[in-house]
C-alpha cells in the first residue's frame, strides 16, 4: 500500500517539473525571437491595420492591373518570390503574409472565413496598391480570394486558382485525408507553445527542402517555429471546413476571366507525411474537382502540370508566370480570349490536302477508337499543346495529353473520331471532326445506365513533321452537355 501515498507525491513532482519546463521553454522562446527579429529584418514593408497589428508585404513592377497572391495555409510570400518577380516584368505584383505568419503580427484565432478575408481586405487598403486586382490564390487562398471577390467584385476583374482547393473537397477525397489533416493540426495547436522544440524544427526543414531559395531558408526556419505561427497554421487548417462550406454558398463568376493551374501529382508531396494514404485515387478525384472549378466562368482555361505535386509554385513556377501573364493579358485585351491572337489568320483556308495528312488522319481516327492512351499520344510531339476551347482546357506536354485521354478513356465504353473535310495551308490543318462515344454510367453518376452521344466540331492542327504539334478544338459542347443530360 505504501506506492498509493506515494503516487500523489509523483504526480505533484510531474506536473511541477512540467510547468518548469514551459515557463523556461517560454522564456528561451522569447529570447531566440528578439534574436530572430534582429537577423532575420523583414524583406517587404510592413504596413499597419486600422486595429494596430502590421502586416507584411512585398510589390514589384509597374502596371494595371496589380497582381495580388493569396498563399497556401500556413505559407507566405517568400514561397513565391521568383513567380511574382517574373510576374512583375509585366505588371504590378504583390504578396503578403497572412495574420501569424512570416513577418506579420499574428491575428486573433481560430482563423475563420471571415478573419482571412477580413485581413485581405485590411492589408490590401493599407497598402495603397491600386487596383483593380487580380487576385491569385493557392489551395487554402484559393477560398480566400473566392470570398473576396463574392464581397467585393467591383474590385476583381480576374481570378488565377491555383492547385486552388475545393469546396466539396473533404467530401470526395478520400476521408482519411481530412482526418489526418484534422489530427496533425490538432496536435500543432496543442504544441504551439513548444514551437522551437525539435519536432516543429523538424517539420519546417522537411516542409521547405529544396522548395526556397538559400537566400531565405534561415529566415523561413526561424519564422515558421514562433509559437503564433504554430498556432496560426494549426488554426487555419483546423477551420478550413468551415471556410469550404462558406465558399460552396457563393454563386459562380459570370464572365470574369478565370485560370485554373493544376498539379497532375497533388498529393505524392505528402506521400513521406501519410504513407498510408490511397495516393492514386485522391490524385484523380482532385484532377477531377479541378476540373470543375472551370465552370465557375464562361472565360475560364486551364493549365496542367503533369509531374508537379500540390506545390506546384515551386515544382514548376514557370507554368504558373505563364498562366498569371497570360491572365493579365485577357484582362487588358477585354477579348476574353488569349487564344485569339494565334488563330485570326486561319480563318480563310482554301480547300485542299496532301497524302501524308489524309495517313496522317486515318491513324489519329484509328489510335482514337483503339483507346489506347500510349498509341494515340504517339501521334504528337513531346511538347504538344492541346486546347479544348469550349471546355476551356489547356494542357502542354505529352504527359499532361496522356493523363487527360487515360481519364476520357476511363469514363468511355466505346470512343469514335471521323475526319470528314480538311484543308492544307503550310503546317496548318484544318479539319471537321465528329465525335461519338458510350459514357459509362457509373462516370455520369447513374450506375447501369450508360448515355450513347455525337457531336461535331473544327479542330486546327499544327504539324511538326509527322505529328501533330498543337491541336486547337472548337466543339459543339452544348451539344454534348444537352445528351448527357448535363446541360
Amino acid at each position: 500500500m505504501k506506492w498509493k501515498k506515494l503516487l500523489p507525491r509523483a504526480a505533484l513532482t510531474a506536473i511541477i517539473t512540467f510547468v518548469v519546463f514551459l515557463l523556461g521553454a517560454s522564456v528561451v522562446e522569447r529570447t531566440l525571437e528578439r534574436r530572430d527579429a534582429s537577423n532575420f529584418a523583414p524583406p517587404g514593408r510592413l504596413v499597419e491595420l486600422d486595429d494596430g497589428r502590421r502586416m507584411h508585404v512585398q510589390c514589384a513592377g509597374t502596371g494595371q492591373p496589380t497582381v495580388f497572391m493569396e498563399m497556401g495555409a500556413g505559407a507566405w510570400g517568400v514561397f513565391w518570390t521568383e513567380i511574382r518577380q517574373k510576374v512583375a516584368e509585366v505588371t504590378r505584383t504583390c504578396t503578403y503574409d497572412r495574420a501569424g505568419l512570416g513577418w506579420s503580427d499574428p491575428g486573433p484565432l481560430p482563423r475563420g472565413p471571415d478573419a482571412l478575408l477580413q485581413d485581405l481586405r485590411a492589408t490590401i487598403e493599407a497598402s495603397g496598391e491600386p487596383g483593380p486586382f487580380v487576385l491569385a490564390g493557392h489551395s487554402l487562398g484559393g477560398w480566400i480570394v473566392r470570398l473576396y471577390q463574392a464581397r467585393y467584385p467591383e474590385d476583381v476583374v480576374g481570378l488565377a486558382l491555383v492547385e486552388s482547393a475545393h469546396p466539396r473537397q473533404w467530401s470526395e477525397l478520400p476521408p482519411e485525408i481530412w482526418e489526418t489533416t484534422r489530427s496533425v493540426a490538432s496536435t500543432m495547436s496543442a504544441m504551439a507553445p513548444l514551437g522551437r522544440v525539435g519536432m516543429f524544427r523538424l517539420m519546417t526543414d522537411q516542409l521547405a527542402s529544396q522548395r526556397l531559395p538559400p537566400d531565405v531558408m534561415d529566415a523561413y526556419r526561424a519564422t515558421a517555429v514562433r509559437p503564433s505561427a504554430v498556432a496560426t497554421r494549426a488554426s487555419e487548417m483546423l477551420s478550413s471546413d468551415l471556410v469550404a462550406a462558406q465558399v460552396d454558398k457563393l454563386g459562380d463568376l459570370g464572365d470574369l476571366p478565370l485560370v485554373v493551374v493544376t498539379a497532375g501529382r497533388s498529393f505524392d508531396g505528402f506521400r513521406a507525411m501519410a504513407p498510408e494514404w490511397p495516393f492514386q485515387q485522391a490524385n484523380r478525384t482532385w484532377t477531377d474537382l479541378q476540373s470543375r472549378l472551370l465552370e465557375l466562368s464562361t472565360r475560364s482555361w486551364q493549365h496542367v502540370s503533369p509531374n508537379a505535386t500540390h506545390d506546384i509554385h515551386t515544382d514548376d513556377p514557370g507554368l504558373v508566370v505563364q498562366a498569371l501573364t497570360e491572365l493579365v493579358d485577357t484582362v487588358r485585351e477585354g477579348t476574353g480570349s488569349h487564344l485569339a491572337r494565334e488563330t485570326t489568320y486561319l480563318r480563310a483556308l482554301p480547300s485542299r490536302s496532301t497524302a501524308a495528312v489524309d495517313s496522317l488522319l486515318q491513324k489519329m481516327e484509328e489510335a482514337y477508337r483503339s483507346m489506347d492512351a500510349e498509341r494515340w499520344v504517339s501521334l504528337f510531339t513531346e511538347d504538344v499543346e492541346q486546347i479544348d476551347v469550349p471546355r476551356r482546357v489547356h494542357l502542354t506536354g505529352r504527359n499532361a495529353w496522356r493523363m487527360q485521354t487515360e481519364s476520357i478513356n476511363a469514363a468511355h465504353r466505346q470512343i469514335d473520331r471521323v475526319h470528314h473535310g480538311r484543308a492544307v495551308v503550310g503546317d496548318w490543318v484544318i479539319v471537321e471532326i465528329e465525335w461519338a462515344g458510350t459514357v459509362r454510367g457509373e462516370a455520369l453518376g447513374t450506375p447501369g445506365q450508360d448515355r450513347r452521344y455525337s457531336y461535331s466540331g473544327i479542330g486546327l492542327l499544327h504539324l511538326e513533321g509527322e505529328r501533330v504539334g498543337k491541336q486547337i478544338i472548337y466543339g459543339d459542347v452544348t451539344t454534348l452537355d444537352e445528351q448527357l443530360g448535363s446541360g
